[in-house]
């Protein structure tokens, strides 16, 4: 059986699933109009994890470039009624060991004053639902490693740490 892409399991949705009443927090699929939203919430969350402020110029052109071309991956808002106070990147990554695609939760953000209320545990109910449909045999996540309060948060809805450890190596451009 072929595996659905990401892009196609999720644009297969309902929209009305997402309830969008003032009060009620809610992930819904990102749209070209949520650009600012998402370069907003991706400043904050790089500047509260790493205490790094990201080039402006350079998001803005990393997020558009998300939409320009979809196998990259989807981004999902959280909202408390209309207003995004939260984000998160959904990217695939293909297993040649496991002739699978394995998504990657990314740039995963909900603002201060919205945590603690069940945000990423929405999020994961909509992403297994579409992973399942997909064949997507795991959700793969990294976290910051002096970050115990989203490392906690990620052990209690089934995630578990891995053998690997990531290394980067920057070039030069």
């Amino acid at each position: 059986m072929a595996c659905l892409s990401y892009s196609e399991v999720i644009t297969t949705r309902n929209s009305s699933e997402c309830p969008q009443t003032p009060s009620a927090l809610s992930w819904r699929l990102a749209q070209v109009s949520d650009h600012a939203d998402l370069c907003r919430l991706i400043a904050a969350m790089a500047l509260e994890s790493e205490n790094r402020q990201l080039d402006r110029q350079t998001l803005s052109a990393g997020v558009a470039a998300v939409f320009e071309q979809p196998g990259r991956g989807t981004y999902w808002v959280f909202c408390a009624g209309q207003l995004p106070v939260g984000c998160a990147l959904i990217t695939p990554e293909w297993s040649d060991w496991n002739n699978a695609t394995y998504w990657w939760i990314q740039s995963l953000y909900i603002a201060p004053a919205h945590r603690g209320q069940g945000g990423f545990e929405l999020l994961l109910v909509e992403l297994e639902k579409a992973a399942r449909t997909a064949h997507v045999p795991e959700l793969r996540l990294y976290v910051e490693q002096y970050n115990q309060r989203a490392q906690q948060v990620y052990l209690r809805n089934g995630f578990e740490g891995q053998h690997y450890r990531c290394m980067t190596k920057a070039l030069s451009h």
